[in-house]
């Protein structure tokens, strides 16, 4: 299905950022780009987000050079074949994220999971339940609706949705820890928790377990680097580069949920058929 550009207003009365928001599914970013870039319209006007639209208004958004908006063209990027369904039911999936794709939609960039997703399945709405970095691969959580999203980000507030996480940092760690340390985001120092555990020891790298009871931006590769144990070719975080992906060795290897429907507790984990960009390392 084409991502929806052309809108009639069928609401009595409301905002144009209500419209963008319920309507459109855009972010909170997303509107800010149009906003200040003067792409959004109604009646042939330039509008600001404030503005009341009405029954029977004409909705157009515009992109850089004047054109309505169009859905990025996925189908020639190879990164969307390996987005792969891990579990669904009538309320939300659980898929597979590669190395080099963002979850949400980024200016300049062309392949992002939300992108492939409204593809795939004739969404206008994309609600991935957390993110999971660009350079990382792994599971993402997505709610098919609002509603799904709201009950499955209360899970995950209340600690009833856990996930894994697997990550070969430089240097040995031949005992289980934990990070504690505040990180910064924006203009404040969060509190931040990440525990870890070696699973398997090489002479220069760990394999290791890893859960987070916070989920702050780059957290798992903030608190490794801080304790001198960077993430395998995460270069900015101070990692040696060993080859020319972008691909850091962090991957997101399950999720633990409860059915919505049912209360049912389900695990979610990668199938063994997908494979890390990074092969097992050598004890």
């Amino acid at each position: 299905m084409p991502f929806e550009r052309h809108y009639v207003v069928q609401e009595e009365c409301c905002t144009m950022k209500h419209l963008l928001v319920q309507h459109f599914g855009l972010s909170r970013h997303q509107i800010s780009q149009l906003k200040f870039q003067g792409r959004i319209c109604c009646n042939g006007q330039v509008v600001k987000v404030n503005f009341q639209v009405h029954r029977g208004d004409v909705v157009d958004l515009f992109d850089d050079h004047g054109d309505q908006l169009s859905e990025r063209s996925v189908s020639n990027i190879p990164l969307a074949e390996l987005v792969q369904v891990l579990y669904e039911d009538t309320d939300c999936l659980v898929v597979f994220k590669p190395s080099g794709m963002a979850t949400h939609a980024t200016r300049g960039r062309q392949s992002d999971l939300g992108t492939v997703l409204k593809r795939r399945y004739g969404w206008n709405h994309f609600y991935a339940i957390g993110r999971l970095d660009r350079a990382a691969q792994g599971a993402v959580m997505v709610a098919k609706n609002r509603i799904a999203a709201g009950l499955l980000w209360k899970q995950h507030a209340q600690g009833q949705m856990r996930k894994e996480y697997h990550a070969i940092v430089e240097g040995r760690i031949e005992q289980p820890g934990q990070v504690s340390s505040p990180l910064v985001q924006g203009d404040h120092y969060l509190d931040a928790q990440t525990s870890f555990t070696p699973i398997q020891i090489a002479p220069s790298h760990t394999l290791c377990r890893v859960q987070i009871q916070t989920g702050r931006m780059h957290q798992i590769r903030r608190h490794f680097a801080s304790i001198s144990h960077p993430i395998l070719n995460d270069t900015r975080y101070g990692a040696s580069r060993i080859d020319e992906s972008e691909a850091i060795a962090l991957c997101c290897v399950s999720i633990d949920f409860l059915q919505l429907q049912t209360g049912k507790p389900m695990h979610v984990a990668l199938d063994h058929a997908i494979q890390w960009s990074f092969p097992s390392i050598k004890s």
